[in-house]
């Protein structure tokens, strides 16, 4: 059960690391350009909606208010922010890194776990080298 939960957490953390919530830009351009399913549209009195299908045509917002299923038509002149789930090239390699450090820290603890008494016999001989064979390391 375990074996299997390990690729889905990598899966789950890769799919939120790799995107964020966004300001776009330039709506008009954007919107075709990403094609997000849902944008966040933040009007000029601070209230915020999420719009489902979002399309631009002329200078207005169109798509549907999800959760309430109304269909909304915005001038663009209303709207102070429109933000989007879009790639987030930081967190991605921050992700990215942090996942090789974690992999690098297991696969060094775990062969320091099974070279046993050999890692011993070794760092025993790089601090003391005038001890003999038969002093080095004995399990108790």
């Amino acid at each position: 059960m375990t074996v299997v939960r390990v690729p889905l957490v990598a899966a789950l953390l890769g799919s939120l690391a790799c995107v964020s919530v966004q300001p776009l830009r330039d709506p008009a351009q954007s919107i075709p350009k990403v094609a997000p399913q849902v944008v966040y549209v933040t009007y000029n009195d601070n209230s915020k909606i999420p719009v489902s299908q979002p399309h631009v045509s002329g200078d207005s917002l169109y798509g549907t208010w999800q959760g309430v299923n109304e269909p909304v038509a915005t001038p663009l002149n209303m709207v102070r922010l429109i933000e989007a789930k879009q790639p987030n090239p930081k967190r991605t390699t921050a992700m990215v890194v942090g996942l090789a450090a974690v992999t690098a820290g297991a696969i060094w603890t775990f062969s320091l776990i099974t070279k046993g008494t050999e890692w011993c016999d070794w760092a025993k001989n790089e601090m003391n080298q005038y001890q003999t064979a038969g002093q080095q390391c004995h399990p108790a």
